[in-house]
């Protein structure tokens, strides 16, 4: 099989299971097969693949076929520019996530600050890559999540400004976060009642815990708010991301009088992504 004959194959694959950019993930299949760039799979379509190539090729197509998450199988996953471990048992890093960090880093220049549900850690190890004063406490009640988490802080070097929490239900958090500066969160939204209707490659491949929010998706920012009140300085900021502009409205109203909506952040689609709480003084 030549890599032109390949990449029509991986083509065929991937937009019978309806993958959304089908040429895009055929080039980086074949990337990683090969070994190779962009560039030499599109000029060199006479290109013998070896046995090896060609089984690695039909091992990935199997496993897409399935529907397994194309970042599980590779085993990386791209955020904030920066490579990060992922793997069954943790979220896959969403694009629209870099919004909260791009939030987050807008209200911290140092001092302490709490990511709930890092999972694998990504937003945590951004913040850090970005404020080198600044010391994270990665909370999550997935071990597995965490064994992802401590890999990608150990290969980012951030390891040793992060404190590794296993919580566990999500509930229990350390006595060194009294008090803390910034509380981020990508909590789990979506309402229970959805999660059937979500793409397959989430639905059955990424950890339920990670996605259920709840009977109306805001169970997990209730607790949020919980703990804020407990926990974050006079001043200090509450950013969450959200589902959609539904969830803004409703999640506006959980803030109370001890806490101030500042900022609605929207990702690149237009839809609102991130909401910025500050504690009031008082």
């Amino acid at each position: 099989m030549n890599l032109g004959e390949a990449r029509s194959k991986a083509l065929d694959v991937l937009s019978s299971i309806g993958v959304s950019n089908p040429f895009l993930e055929a080039d980086f299949i074949l990337e990683w097969v090969m070994g190779k760039g962009k560039s030499f799979i599109h000029s060199h379509p006479e290109y013998l693949l070896n046995d090896r190539e060609e089984e690695k090729l039909k091992e990935i197509l199997d496993r897409r076929s399935n529907r397994e998450p194309w970042q599980y199988i590779a085993g990386e996953a791209e955020f904030w520019g920066l490579p990060f471990k992922v793997g069954p048992g943790c979220l896959v890093p969403r694009p629209d996530t870099e919004v909260l960090v791009e939030a987050a880093l807008e209200v911290i220049d140092e001092g302490v600050f709490i990511d709930w549900g890092t999972g694998s850690g990504c937003i945590t190890a951004a913040l850090l890559s970005e404020r080198p004063t600044c010391r994270g406490i990665a909370v999550d009640s997935s071990a597995r999540a965490l064994w992802y988490a401590w890999q990608n802080f150990k290969n980012l070097d951030v390891l040793d400004r992060v404190l590794i929490w296993h919580s566990s239900g999500g509930w229990d958090l350390p006595k060194s976060c009294e008090k803390v500066d910034l509380i981020v969160s990508n909590p789990p939204y979506i309402p229970t009642n959805e999660i059937p209707g979500l793409m397959p490659e989430v639905r059955l491949y990424e950890p339920l815990e990670a996605l259920d929010g709840g009977s109306d998706g805001l169970k997990f920012y209730r607790f949020l708010f919980s703990v804020a009140e407990k926990i974050l300085g006079r001043g200090g900021y509450l950013a969450l991301e959200v589902g959609s502009s539904l969830q803004c409205d409703r999640l506006s109203l959980l803030g109370g009088k001890l806490f101030q909506l500042v900022d609605v952040k929207k990702d690149l689609s237009g839809m609102d992504r991130v909401m910025v709480f500050k504690r009031r003084q008082t």
